[in-house]
């Protein structure tokens, strides 16, 4: 998990320039903090996701269970916000956790591989994607991956962005 303590300058004043624009509203916004990242494990990938979330194309996305048991990492909760960078840790977007569902792998819908938004958005590709996504990442930790390993599968919101793309 990524805190604010362990964020890069460009990430903190991001963060200090959306709270900037929340002055006198709910002060809600600076304990709702979760985390700082970028989406998948390869740069090509982390560029096109976010590009896609910042177009609105992308409204979820998923991660195993076992990798919070593994790091000790709470789940997000409806309205927690995460900064989302580009593969160079450069911040493009703060989002809001809207939903949160945990699903065995095999019982991931359809309609969260729309929201979710990559590839052709398609269930099968999502599918293919994922599994072999999810195998290596479960082989990092030590765990065996299945059709009935737990996924969760978040959607968000964009709530304040910077278009670098």
């Amino acid at each position: 998990m990524k805190y604010l303590t362990d964020a890069p300058q460009a990430v903190l004043d991001f963060w200090q320039d959306f709270l900037s624009t929340k002055t006198g509203q709910d002060e809600s916004f600076t304990t709702r903090f979760y985390e700082w990242f970028h989406f998948d494990d390869n740069e090509e990938d982390a560029m096109k996701w976010a590009a896609m979330a910042l177009a609105g194309r992308k409204r979820g996305t998923a991660s195993l269970l076992d990798s919070y048991i593994y790091f000790s990492k709470p789940l997000p909760n409806v309205g927690s916000l995460s900064i989302v960078t580009d593969w160079h840790s450069n911040p493009i977007a703060i989002i809001e956790t809207t939903n949160i569902d945990i699903q065995t792998f095999a019982n991931v819908s359809e309609e969260f591989a729309m929201i979710e938004g990559e590839g052709d958005g398609t269930l099968q590709w999502w599918r293919k994607s994922h599994w072999r996504y999810f195998q290596n990442e479960a082989k990092s930790f030590g765990f065996e991956f299945s059709h009935s390993t737990k996924i969760v599968c978040e959607q968000f919101k964009v709530i304040f962005k910077r278009g670098l793309f």
